[in-house]
């Protein structure tokens, strides 16, 4: 059994779960913000060495303890209705539920919940990319004034962008382009860490890894109102499908796995020397953008990535059983 950990309208999670369906696959979604309505998990603990985790719905009752292999989403907060506190505390319990469950659960992560949080950290994302090898962007954090005015000097006219440190919860980080008259606001950099970086002219490319597969679509972003900040999908990008040069793909993987990722999105930055400068990762980028403006079937390659997961556990399950039936050590 397969579990989706998903919020009610992410489309990515809709896609896949289409595809598992038509490969045969059992499929359980379990949306959080269902839970604060009504759908319930109900635990039970004190009877056995295995404590009761089910997700009972309208049409369900489903005893979570047999999901083998999960894939945990970006969830998106519901809005709050007319009793704002108790809506609020209804949702905030019901996701420490989610997360406790998630965290007990024995489970084949595509993308372990914790390596999600963790690989988030912009810090030590930059930190392991530079370790292996790729090439990243001038960048300082300070809450010094003068060091931040000295970099934005050296930059010159390339120009210098902010970013904050930590993603928002539908994913996105803000980033700003710095001008003119943000330099008088420098000072303020004493009051919180601040993020300098150089801008990097070039061509935007959106990598995405699956497993040991690797996906790549070029971003046009001239005509969007803001190319330099990097929003997949949003705009009137054109995107069409390329290719990584030389091992490129592989050291992307490879930085994917060390993360202790299964999967993630990647933003690379192609200069006009052929440079490949990386931005950012995302554990939970999105991909629909890329698939219907490219063709790129990365659908088709998460949910092969978590039946074939699925495969695996269900045949040594199947071998384990004969094994039993006929007596075999």
């Amino acid at each position: 059994m397969i579990l989706v950990v998903a919020g009610h309208d992410d489309e990515h999670a809709e896609a896949v779960v289409a595809r598992l369906d038509e490969l045969g696959r059992h499929v359980v979604r379990l949306d959080p913000g269902e839970l604060a309505e009504g759908a319930s998990l109900e635990l039970g603990f004190g009877g056995g060495h295995h404590p009761e985790l089910r997700l009972r719905t309208a049409a369900e009752d489903i005893d979570l303890n047999r999901a083998g292999v999960g894939w945990w989403r970006r969830l998106t907060p519901r809005r709050a209705g007319r009793d704002r506190i108790a809506d609020l505390t209804a949702a905030r319990e019901s996701r420490e539920v989610v997360d406790g469950v998630v965290a007990s659960l024995a489970v084949d992560w595509l993308n372990p919940p914790s390596a999600e949080v963790t690989a988030r950290r912009t810090l030590l994302q930059w930190t392991i990319a530079a370790e292996l090898g790729f090439v990243l962007p001038r960048t300082i954090v300070t809450r010094d004034p003068a060091r931040a005015r000295a970099f934005v000097l050296e930059a010159g006219a390339a120009g210098v962008i902010t970013k904050s440190l930590r993603t928002r919860a539908d994913g996105v980080r803000d980033t700003h382009l710095l001008e003119a008259s943000d330099l008088v606001a420098l000072d303020r950099v004493r009051d919180v860490p601040t993020l300098l970086q150089e801008y990097i002219e070039g061509t935007d490319l959106r990598v995405t890894v699956v497993g040991d597969e690797v996906f790549t679509v070029e971003v046009d972003a001239s005509a969007d109102a803001r190319p330099w900040d990097a929003r997949r999908g949003a705009g009137a990008s054109a995107i069409r499908r390329t290719e990584l040069p030389g091992s490129l793909g592989e050291a992307l993987v490879g930085l994917v796995h060390r993360l202790g990722l299964g999967y993630a999105t990647v933003d690379l930055r192609l200069t006009p020397e052929s440079r490949h400068v990386f931005l950012d990762l995302a554990p939970e980028g999105a991909w629909m953008f890329a698939e219907r403006g490219a063709g790129v079937p990365i659908t088709d390659a998460v949910a092969r990535a978590l039946a074939a997961r699925d495969g695996l556990l269900c045949g040594s399950t199947a071998a384990a059983d004969a094994r039993a039936a006929t007596g075999a050590a």
